[in-house]
């Protein structure tokens, strides 16, 4: 064995005691996986599952805001809601991470009524969970400036807020509420966000996810 070998499976060693030691009392080992990579200094590989808020903002700029310690893939496809993703889950397992972020919501308030998003969102985040230890971090998307959509994306947002309590999520309808006074959204488009909006919601993600504990 060589020093390098050496130096990695020492850091590999002392990872694995440490997360022993802090997950015993709890027997709780559903961190491991992905809390190796900072342990090891190694990247920290970030898939972000959203529609044309994501896409077309190239993922809120997260890969600028957060640095080279993480790695951020964006499969986010324009015009696609829960449901439709629920269709294509190959793409989504095809594309390991340490952390999940789930940016859906605006779509789906269009699309079909509030009454079925709870069974296609629960049925999205149960598979999530399923496929690998990934830490999942749920969005409470913008309201947008159109009247009816931002009624029904609230009642989304807040059974998100009801039923997923211990997850971690990124309030961007109660960040948009606290930075009204801002121009949001341009004059012709109601529903993506001005570089105005798409950088708040892009350091928010950025502060959030720099204190997570994964």
């Amino acid at each position: 064995m060589n020093l390098y070998q050496f130096h990695y499976y020492f850091k590999i060693t002392i990872a694995l005691i440490f997360l022993l030691t802090n997950c015993y009392t709890s027997k709780d080992t559903s961190d491991l996986p992905s809390i190796l990579p900072l342990l090891m200094n190694q990247n920290i590989d970030l898939l972000m599952i959203g529609d044309s808020l994501s896409e077309r903002s190239n993922a809120f700029d997260l890969q600028q805001k957060l640095g080279n310690s993480y790695k951020v893939n964006d499969i986010s496809v324009s015009g696609r809601d829960v449901r439709i993703w629920l269709t294509d889950k190959q793409k989504i397992q095809a594309n390991k991470a340490n952390i999940v972020i789930v940016n859906l919501g605006t779509n789906d308030a269009s699309y079909y009524s509030t009454n079925e998003y709870p069974k296609y969102y629960s049925e999205l985040i149960e598979y999530l969970r399923s496929i690998y230890s990934w830490k999942i971090v749920l969005t409470l998307v913008p309201p947008t400036n159109d009247p009816i959509l931002k009624e029904r994306i609230q009642i989304n947002n807040l059974w998100i807020q009801t039923n997923y309590p211990n997850e971690t999520r990124v309030d961007l309808e109660d960040l948009f509420e606290k930075n009204k006074s801002l121009p949001l959204y341009p004059a012709i488009d109601n529903i993506h966000p001005n570089p105005i909006g798409y950088d708040i919601i892009g350091s928010e993600y950025s502060r959030i996810l720099s204190g997570l504990r994964i």
